[in-house]
């Protein structure tokens, strides 16, 4: 029976947090606008990664 593995950090990171890293990696020097009438989203997006460390 195969099952998931997460792949991640462990860390939690917000959507802004994580557009503004794309744009650092990718080099992008435009404007971030965010829709704030929709502030909430997804309230976490961490995900559990305890079974890929104990891959190693």
């Amino acid at each position: 029976m195969s099952s998931h593995v997460n792949v991640g950090t462990g860390v939690d990171v917000t959507i802004k947090e994580l557009a503004e890293l794309i744009c650092k990696v990718i080099g992008y020097t435009g404007e971030l606008t965010f829709d704030t009438s929709k502030p909430d989203g997804t309230p976490r997006k961490l995900l559990d990664v305890s079974k890929i460390n104990a891959l190693g």
